[in-house]
């Protein structure tokens, strides 16, 4: 028997199974097991607001990491149109790898005394679409009471045209925006892993407990400072890490931060309690998550940041200064 870290409930260990931290179709491998099959199945919405994320898409084809179903997602998969405004489809091979711009089958005809009149519009490179648009032809014109044709008197008759059209690709807010809640997971997740159950009872875990489980819930709570410069800790992650998973777990004045890096896309500090003295023995953790290989690596992380140059800090803080100038 053990307690769901959400749902708070005490269930067999049968209804418990693997909960990735670091979501599992971006290549995430840290993995906790006491989230509850019920909540881990809920979490599946959460998730979707950053698997689903076009950027993340892109960042996913690009490193060829695969879904469930071991095919890696199709980073264009959205509605598009050419040039004239008729639909177009952008697909790749189950591997990533790009297979071509696809126009929807159609027939476009009429009949004039007894002559059929139209175009047919197919794939060039796709023979089975070509064998199709041959047979709504053929449905067609025995409809009309005309004869069938065969390939080559349609090959003799059409004229064929062949182009690479512009595709225009239509992308909605939704799409591209990142939402709040997949980070809330893993930090809870991770905060929980490295705290343990007294985490629980912070007001902090409350709040994002109650966010994960779709309730109303304070966001100020999430909002602590940071004394460190938020852009100069995240390009320290990034510097050495840039396509990696990262989380770090840090005490920061009388609080504790979660700092998080998805990919190079997503960048995120989260407060995560107020009361850093209630967990004594805690300094910090850092981890890496190898989204390639899966790899994951506990960092000491002021050996991570003893590991720079005076020189390589000194360039991260002219950059946080130049940054902090532009804004």
């Amino acid at each position: 028997m053990r307690r769901c870290i959400l749902c708070r409930l005490v269930k067999e260990d049968s209804k418990f199974n693997d909960e990735h931290i670091f979501q599992k179709s971006i290549g995430g491998t840290l993995v906790i097991n006491n989230v509850c099959t019920n909540c881990n199945s809920n979490l599946g919405s959460v998730d979707a607001f950053l698997t689903d994320n076009f950027l993340i898409k892109l960042k996913r084809h690009k490193l060829r990491i695969k879904n469930y179903d071991g095919v890696v997602p199709n980073p264009l998969k959205y509605k598009s149109s050419f040039e004239d405004g008729s639909p177009a489809k952008i697909e790749f091979h189950s591997n990533g790898e790009y297979k071509g711009v696809y126009a929807h089958r159609q027939l476009n005809a009429s009949k004039i005394d007894d002559r059929i009149v139209g175009q047919i519009t197919y794939n060039q490179s796709d023979k089975d679409d070509k064998q199709k648009a041959i047979k709504e032809l053929n449905k067609y014109l025995r409809k009309n009471g005309l004869p069938p044709m065969t390939e080559e008197e349609i090959e003799a008759k059409f004229i064929k045209v062949s182009y690479r059209p512009k595709v225009t690709l239509e992308l909605k807010e939704k799409d591209y925006l990142f939402h709040p809640l997949p980070l809330i997971k893993i930090a809870f997740e991770f905060t929980h892993l490295i705290l343990g159950d007294r985490f629980l009872e912070d007001r902090v875990a409350i709040a994002m407990r109650k966010a994960l489980r779709g309730e109303s819930f304070n966001q100020d709570l999430l909002k602590g400072r940071f004394g460190l410069p938020q852009s100069f800790i995240l390009d320290l992650l990034s510097k050495k890490f840039p396509e990696s998973h990262c989380a770090l777990l840090i005490n920061e004045g009388s609080g504790i931060c979660c700092v998080l890096k998805i990919f190079d896309t997503i960048e995120s500090i989260l407060h995560v309690s107020s009361n850093a003295k209630k967990y004594k023995a805690f300094e910090s953790v850092f981890v890496v998550n190898d989204p390639v290989d899966g790899s994951i690596k506990f960092i000491d992380f002021i050996d991570y940041v003893n590991s720079f140059s005076d020189e390589e800090l000194d360039d991260l803080l002219d950059l946080w200064e130049k940054e902090k100038v532009e804004t």
